[in-house]
């Protein structure tokens, strides 16, 4: 039994993004599997969990510099005042949006693969993956998988999911 707890260990994949239950904060784990925050002022619960979880000996916030193509050159992520993009070293078939306003919404759902946003999406977004405040709010927080090469899916999984559909969870 312990050789099959070692083994599920071991095999275990740790998600690349992270969404806390209010959908306020967003983590992006780095390949020293370091933290990077959307905020640092959220549940300090939650950021204590995720620093655990991912063995992290630090957890850092974005740099919300303005955003020029200058300024962003070289950068996974790169933000303005109405989103940030990130596009992951591992992942640079991928274009991640992570909105805070909606404003930005139609400009990132034309370009953007992911769209993560902390605001209702209402308008058509054809993103190959869309989670808005609504989704966070029905289903908790989510775990994002991202794939390494363009043949794979986007996997992903909240809070409701793992813990199964049941009348005490809702």
């Amino acid at each position: 039994m312990a050789l099959i707890g070692v083994y599920f260990a071991a095999a275990y994949e740790k998600p690349d993004i992270l969404i806390d239950n209010a959908g306020k904060t967003i983590a992006l784990r780095a390949y020293d599997n370091n933290l990077s925050l959307s905020r640092l002022n959220g549940s300090r619960i939650v950021r204590e969990r995720w620093q655990q979880r991912f063995a992290a000996s630090e957890l850092s916030r974005w740099k919300y510099e303005s955003f020029t193509p200058d300024e962003a050159a070289g950068r996974e992520l790169s933000c303005d005042s109405l989103s940030c993009i990130y596009r992951p070293e591992y992942a640079q078939h991928l274009l991640i949006s992570l909105v805070r306003n909606e404003l930005a919404l139609t400009e990132d759902c034309q370009n953007a693969d992911v769209i993560i946003s902390l605001v209702p999406v209402e308008i058509r977004c054809p993103a190959m993956l869309v989670l808005d405040r609504w989704d966070f709010y029905n289903n908790g927080g989510y775990a994002i998988w991202l794939p390494e090469t363009d043949q794979e899916d986007i996997k992903y999984q909240s809070v409701k999911q793992s813990r199964g559909n049941f009348p005490w969870v809702n």
